[in-house]
């Protein structure tokens, strides 16, 4: 099974949508946020290994965020993120583990199961190029943002105003006829999260979602998600570097360093009196200076059992010892004592 082919509208050339003047309703005056048709699901990462290119990206990681919730994922860049959420929307498979979505591992669906989950999610992939974003080049910016809509048989008024909303709420108004290739690289990627958000899914994943506001449209776009997240009840999770972001949507933080989750819980309690990237870094040791952990071995396959040891982990006792010596040592001589019983 070919599970590369992009199936969140990456490429030139969008699918022939139905036409349909009456179908489904969207809810609310203004706005119009979708309702999703099935309950969030909750989201699970069950011994995640992963390397790319020979270097170790996840090791023997493990999380779970909550149905129904915001979950905010951070970590340093090149650090794992993006892979994970390949991961989980079905584009890049773990070396080992399962990524587990409502009880469904993604990695164990057929082909006709995998695309039915995808359609349950909004995915705005990280990226800054014309076709990474999922965007598409042969639509202007307004059908970009109706396609998801007319593709779940939306009625037509509600499509209008559902488009509009997120149109004015990203500052894309003004280019709503233009095509993708016509704008900046920074609209471009508002165009693939306003298509992420306008079809009401149970499940959104928006990647690096800074990398495409702006000073004048953050307050409004942050807004506009927690909005939408109130009304349908969705599960999300989104990647970002900006710390202030992440306390703006005040759901709960993941934290990815060194191949694991080493932190999990509400943002309130985890970004505490952290202001800068600097106090962020030494909160959660993202600079460790041992680095993402060696790739496990393989087991010998013979009858001898072999002891193996991490290198990494005997150098870090031995310094423990040495400093631990050395503060006994130092204790004694300022204390005038004998350095022997």
């Amino acid at each position: 099974m070919d599970r590369s082919t992009a199936p969140f509208g990456v490429g030139q050339d969008a699918p022939t949508r139905p036409s349909t003047r009456t179908g489904r309703s969207a809810v609310g005056a203004i706005g119009g946020h979708l309702v999703p048709d099935s309950a969030a699901p909750d989201i699970r990462f069950e011994n995640i290994s992963t390397s790319l290119g020979g270097e170790v990206v996840h090791q023997r990681l493990r999380a779970e965020f909550p149905a129904g919730q915001i979950t905010v994922l951070m970590g340093p860049s090149g650090g794992g993120k993006t892979t994970l959420v390949r991961h989980l929307v079905g584009l890049v498979p773990p070396d080992t583990g399962r990524v587990l979505v409502g009880g469904r591992s993604v990695w164990d669906l057929d082909p006709k199961s995998l695309k039915a989950l995808r359609a349950e999610m909004g995915v705005l992939l990280g990226g800054a190029t014309l076709f990474e974003p999922s965007v598409f080049g042969s639509q202007t910016v307004r059908e970009n943002l109706a396609l998801p809509l007319h593709l779940q048989n939306v009625d037509e008024e509600s499509i209008y105003a559902t488009t509009a909303w997120w149109l004015r709420t990203l500052g894309l108004d003004t280019v709503a006829d233009q095509l993708p290739e016509q704008l900046s690289a920074r609209m471009r990627r508002r165009v693939a999260l306003g298509a992420a958000m306008v079809g009401g899914r149970p499940l959104i994943v928006l990647d690096d979602v800074d990398l495409g506001l702006d000073a004048p449209t953050t307050a409004r776009t942050v807004q506009a998600i927690l909005t939408s997240q109130r009304r349908s009840g969705a599960t999300m999770l989104i990647t970002t570097h900006d710390i202030d972001l992440a306390k703006a949507f005040d759901g709960r933080l993941a934290v990815l360093a060194n191949g694991r989750i080493v932190a999990n819980g509400p943002v309130g309690e985890l970004l505490t009196g952290i202001d800068g990237a600097e106090q962020f870094d030494r909160r959660f040791h993202v600079l460790d200076w041992m680095g993402p952990p060696m790739p496990e071995a393989e087991p010998p396959h013979n009858r001898y059992r072999e002891l193996t040891f991490d290198p990494q982990l005997l150098i870090t006792a031995a310094i423990a010892l040495a400093v631990i010596l050395a503060v006994v040592l130092a204790l004694r001589a300022t204390a005038g004592g004998p350095l022997s019983p």
